[in-house]
């Protein structure tokens, strides 16, 4: 198969490509403009350029020690972007607890079940961060024509993200994110509650790839879920060019 090849190819990177079987998503529907928000070093945008992307890329990473790393490995490819704020709904200063393992870092306070899990999610400090809402930057990035597509990955912030962006999520056409089956960050919204919020925007449940799971008890506590606007699913299915 030609996927063996190319497996062999982003191994040797250091991806996997069957955990991240959900950017072919991204390449048979033409999204070519992804938002990577809560990009830390930028391993998401760099998994999607071994997997054949070529479109435009903007990553944002709030964190000063994560983004100097994100802006180093963005700067000699000229279609992808560093911003180092985060997104949210309000546009201001604010502060970011740090993890001990960076990306588990949140805006939001983290649950002991988490840190019972990965005790390298615990929180070592924060740090004073501006946040700026999608709709004050969107247009910065956007051209007429874009099919767009939003990774969220924020430890519990993806509400407040969508919540920033009521302009540009008519522009949306794809979006992941991570999602919550249990309290893992204090004040999220969990996995009934998210999925009926973005349903209600217009999208539908495309793909789930499982995440984040207790080592002990083996509940799965976070997730990873794909939605798509009912036109672009409803092309798949009866067999039209999306």
């Amino acid at each position: 198969m030609m996927l063996d090849p190319i497996r062999n190819l982003v191994k040797k990177a250091g991806f996997d490509v069957v955990r991240y079987q959900s950017h072919r998503i991204i390449h048979h529907f033409g999204f070519n403009l992804v938002l990577d928000i809560g990009a830390n070093v930028g391993q998401y945008a760099q998994e999607l350029r071994a997997l054949g992307y070529s479109g435009k890329i903007v990553s944002f990473e709030p964190l000063t020690q994560a983004y100097t790393i994100l802006r180093k490995k963005s700067e000699s490819d000229p279609d992808w972007w560093a911003r180092n704020h985060a997104v949210g709904d309000v546009d201001g200063p604010s502060s970011i607890n740090m993890s001990e393992n960076s990306y588990s870092s949140s805006l939001l306070d983290i649950h002991d079940i988490s840190v019972d899990a990965r005790p390298e999610t615990k929180y070592i400090g924060s740090e004073a961060i501006d946040v700026k809402r999608l709709d004050s930057v969107f247009p910065e990035y956007h051209e007429e024509g874009q099919r767009v597509f939003l990774k969220i990955d924020t430890q519990g912030y993806e509400k407040n993200v969508l919540e920033g962006a009521p302009q540009t999520l008519p522009k949306v056409s794809g979006i992941q994110m991570e999602m919550s089956l249990f309290p893992v960050y204090r004040g999220a919204d969990l996995f009934d509650d998210m999925l009926k919020y973005v349903e209600d925007k217009g999208f539908r449940l495309a793909h789930v790839k499982p995440g984040f799971c207790h080592p002990e008890t083996g509940l799965m506590l976070q997730l990873d879920a794909i939605f798509l606007r009912e036109n672009l699913v409803e092309e798949a299915q009866i067999g039209q060019p999306a």
